[in-house]
């Protein structure tokens, strides 16, 4: 009985470790000091990272244009940082069809690795945002890098940006909620 308890226990302890390590060291070998920072994500860090992309880089995978000419257009938007292979985005996007009811447009930068698999889940959810996507010297499209490129700590997390400045973020499923509350309260949702 206690070897069998004893070997219950392990089995736990290992898959909690193993869990809690894949959290940390991801698939492209960041590390734990840049994921840890992600505990922390609040709009002023979200604000260091959007300073320092190249807006004139990111272009619309659909429709052409960059991110920094939609950024001149748009004093208010929404972005959403998700891939297709993202559990939690995936639980969260049929909510956020609801932002199709926002006053500002919604924007979306994707990190996702595989053109199928995200063409597929993008015609079958029938997503209403558009993502940005790099383009490469020979004019290709080409998913951004959120480890070391962008620096995403958390997917999904949406970000209301206004005027350049990261006003708010919203992290995750419990983000949600959260999101369409201050939507609402900020007059940002249409009726």
């Amino acid at each position: 009985m206690q070897k069998s308890l004893l070997k219950i226990v392990v089995v736990v302890f290992c898959c909690a470790f193993c869990f809690f390590a894949g959290m940390f060291v991801g698939p492209n070998g960041s590390n734990l000091k840049s994921k840890m920072k992600g505990w922390r994500y609040t709009a002023s860090l979200a604000q260091k990272l959007y300073d320092q992309w190249d807006k004139d880089a990111l272009f619309f995978e659909s429709g052409g244009g960059t991110l920094s000419q939609f950024v001149q257009n748009n004093g208010t938007f929404i972005l959403y940082n998700w891939a297709s292979w993202c559990p939690h985005c995936k639980k969260i996007n049929s909510d956020l069809q609801k932002l199709q009811n926002a006053a500002v447009p919604t924007i979306a930068l994707t990190f996702d690795t595989d053109w199928d698999s995200y063409r597929l889940y993008r015609e079958k959810n029938a997503l209403f945002w558009r993502d940005l996507v790099h383009k490469t010297t020979t004019g290709e499209n080409q998913f951004v890098i959120r480890e070391n490129e962008f620096d995403v700590p958390l997917i999904p997390s949406v970000w209301i940006v206004q005027d350049g400045k990261i006003k708010k973020i919203f992290v995750g499923e419990s983000g949600v909620p959260k999101l369409f509350s201050y939507l609402e309260k900020s007059n940002l949702l249409k009726n």
